[in-house]
């Protein structure tokens, strides 16, 4: 996945039905996780090296503070975590890492 802009990161959650729904962006294996209904509007996830608790949202995103996030690899970036497949270690989802409800 290419580096984002600041903007993408900085920008205000909004709901989908929004007249602004159109310029939100999503990652696709985290949106395929959600369609597989392996995560859920409102999961809680937890990112463990800042013990920071994120939500998943109705449009395949992740609320933080809201701020929404396209998903868990650009919410990791927001905190300093540039590498893909640790990013998706570092999240949780109760007990299993992202990276293990990904594999099932």
């Amino acid at each position: 996945m290419s580096v984002q802009s600041a903007s993408l990161i900085q920008r205000k959650y909004e709901p989908a039905a929004s007249e602004n729904a159109s310029l939100l962006t999503r990652e696709d294996k985290f949106a395929a996780l959600i369609q597989r209904g392996l995560l859920n509007e409102r999961d809680e996830l937890v990112f463990v090296p800042a013990g920071t608790s994120a939500f998943v949202t109705d449009d395949f995103g992740l609320l933080i503070n809201g701020i929404r996030y396209a998903g868990p690899v650009e919410a990791a970036k927001a905190f300093g975590i540039d590498d893909e497949t640790e990013c998706w270690k570092s999240w949780r989802l109760g007990e299993k890492t992202l990276k293990q409800v990904m594999l099932r």
